[in-house]
């Protein structure tokens, strides 16, 4: 399973690139003072700082995804977003994270399919989303902030062939055990038969059953957050999943996550010394 973080800076792709984080995400668009089309909040405005951001994720073993979400008038945006699809590619970037059906059709005529990755924030049809995407050639889908535990495994189990990613909070919530889930059970309303919210964000308690129930990808939800809780996070999701890569026992591990998860006495995430990474 390959841990996934957002990046602001050069120095951030190198320090968690270095933690272990398995893929970098990040933005792109010039100075956001001039209001573009194209802007990209909390992304890169140079691209020579892109470079090397790119240049640092590599050196790691990592990856590097833009993410994409072009604003303003129709025709300067899709314009806009082309150039800035082509040029992240050129660079050496890995793939582009697109939002829409649309934008992503009008991605394909001048990028690869395969180096788009579908994100499905906003669209409570994820396992209709799954199999539309995994029949166009897309190869993974990133499922919205507020997906249960249930709907990931659920839509990792019935839709083979697709990488899943899932959001983890590095706050962490309780979450209860997953149960098998049969092919219909991929909703909104799954979760909350089992005392969840919709709103409610999988903490890093639930690595082992996402590991186990098949989800590639987990992205850890903390694009405001400081560099440190960042790392924090990177550093405790690495060393929850080291061990139950291992076989060490769920309840063992789920242990560890729920300690590290809480608040050390500087305010960030406690990482267990002693564990792998």
């Amino acid at each position: 399973m390959k841990i996934a973080v957002p990046i602001a800076s050069v120095e951030e792709a190198e320090v968690l690139a270095r933690a272990g984080a398995g893929e970098l995400h990040c933005g792109f668009g010039p100075d956001p003072r001039a209001g573009s089309a194209a802007r990209q909040p909390g992304g890169f405005h140079d691209p020579r700082a892109l470079l090397h951001a790119i240049g640092a994720a590599h050196r790691h073993g990592a990856t590097i995804s833009l993410a994409l979400n072009p604003r303003g008038d129709a025709g300067e945006r899709l314009a806009a977003t082309l150039s800035i699809a082509e040029s992240f590619l050129g660079m050496g970037g890995d793939a582009l994270i697109v939002s829409g059906l649309g934008l992503i059709g009008e991605l394909f005529r001048h990028v690869p399919l395969s180096r788009i990755h579908a994100d499905a924030s906003g669209n409570r049809r994820m396992r209709g989303a799954a199999l539309l995407y995994r029949e166009l050639g897309v190869p993974r889908l990133a499922l919205p902030r507020d997906a249960t535990l249930d709907d990931a495994c659920a839509i990792a189990a019935e839709v083979p062939g697709l990488e899943i990613e899932a959001f983890i909070h590095h706050g962490g919530l309780p979450h209860p055990p997953r149960r098998a889930a049969s092919p219909g059970m991929a909703s909104p309303r799954h979760g909350r038969r089992h005392g969840e919210t919709a709103g409610r964000l999988l903490g890093p308690h639930a690595l082992p059953s996402l590991l186990g129930g098949g989800v590639a990808v987990v992205r850890i939800a903390s694009a405001e957050s400081p560099t440190a809780v960042k790392l924090a996070s990177v550093r405790m999701a690495k060393a929850v999943l080291g061990r139950a890569e291992a076989g060490e026992g769920d309840e063992r591990v789920i242990r560890l996550a729920r300690a590290a998860a809480q608040p050390g006495r500087a305010g960030h995430l406690r990482h267990d010394p002693g564990a792998p990474g």
